[in-house]
């Protein structure tokens, strides 16, 4: 027991000091990294809170609590359900990050042949990804490519829609937006893709980049889809800027679905995103699996809010 409890109080000093940092996120790139595991915080405190309570220490107790009781509030909005239950018209977008070095097409063409989604982005499609996709059949015209960057999305569809690619940020990534009507009313669905956040220059880009996608999402007239990999947790305090501008995380609605990195069950984080504007609802959100892949795909369904 006295080890346990050295370890527990170990592990308690350590978690506190995660939790203190990650609240100073905007000071230091290497601080916005640790904000992403809010939810493992969360959960290792509620251990420790358990581990303190069966060996009876209650000076550690408090602190574990008080872990325990930050991360619950930063953390506890995102545990509500709230699907919705419309019966009208929707509209199912798939968003897959393919990994630029992954050379499992197969895996990929299998789940472009089994997803029901109406509209699907591939991101990372750098050359090579484009050459294999125009060699083989998938159930889905193309309707946007990168162009001649290193590599960026493809968007591709299965109903009739019109196609528009924006630079967007002053980094002007190729943006696909794809415009149509859903039960009646215009809707636009567009893709992003962020830098990863990895140094502090990265970093600085992935933020201007989320501050140009709400200012993207608030041009848009009618009902708006924001999907991608944003490489950004919902605790980033860049992705705030989103919601302020209409938008709501579809997280919201479905409950966190960890997406990164593939296959490390309790340490992945969801980075994997779909935004959508206040007159739609979530009738489903799910991750889906591709081989080869190091982030799960996100498989979103939607409607006109009634």
């Amino acid at each position: 027991m006295t080890i346990l409890r050295r370890l527990a109080a170990a592990a308690i000093v350590i978690g506190l000091g995660m939790t203190a940092l990650g609240l100073a996120a905007t000071a230091d790139w290497r601080l916005g990294l640790i904000v992403n595991f809010r939810l493992q915080l969360l959960f290792g405190f509620m251990i420790l809170v358990a581990i303190m309570i069966a060996v009876g220490d209650r000076r550690w107790l408090v602190p574990a609590v008080a872990g325990l009781a930050i991360n619950a509030i930063l953390v506890g909005p995102w545990f509500g359900f709230g699907l919705g239950t419309s019966s009208g018209e929707s509209v199912t977008v798939l968003h897959l990050n393919l990994l630029a070095a992954n050379r499992d097409t197969a895996a990929v063409v299998e789940l472009l042949h089994e997803t029901d989604a109406d509209i699907a982005f591939l991101a990372e499609a750098t050359a090579s990804w484009r050459r294999r996709l125009r060699l083989v059949e998938i159930p889905f015209d193309v309707v946007a490519t990168p162009g001649d960057v290193r590599f960026g999305i493809i968007a591709l569809s299965k109903i009739p829609v019109e196609t528009r690619v924006l630079g967007v940020s002053t980094f002007q990534l190729p943006t696909p937006l794809l415009s149509f009507d859903l039960d009646g009313e215009p809707i636009t669905v567009m893709s992003f893709h962020t830098t990863s956040p990895v140094n502090t220059r990265r970093d600085a880009a992935r933020d201007e980049q989320l501050m140009a996608l709400s200012d993207l999402v608030s041009s848009v007239d009618g009902h708006g889809v924001l999907i991608g990999d944003l490489n950004a947790t919902p605790w980033t305090p860049g992705m705030s800027l989103i919601e302020d501008a209409g938008y709501q995380n579809s997280l919201r609605s479905s409950g966190l679905q960890p997406s990164w990195p593939a296959g490390l069950g309790p340490f992945m984080i969801p980075i994997d995103h779909a935004f959508h504007s206040e007159g739609l609802e979530v009738i489903d959100r799910r991750t889906v699996a591709s081989s080869g892949s190091d982030h799960l795909g996100v498989e979103i369904e939607l409607a006109v809010k009634r």
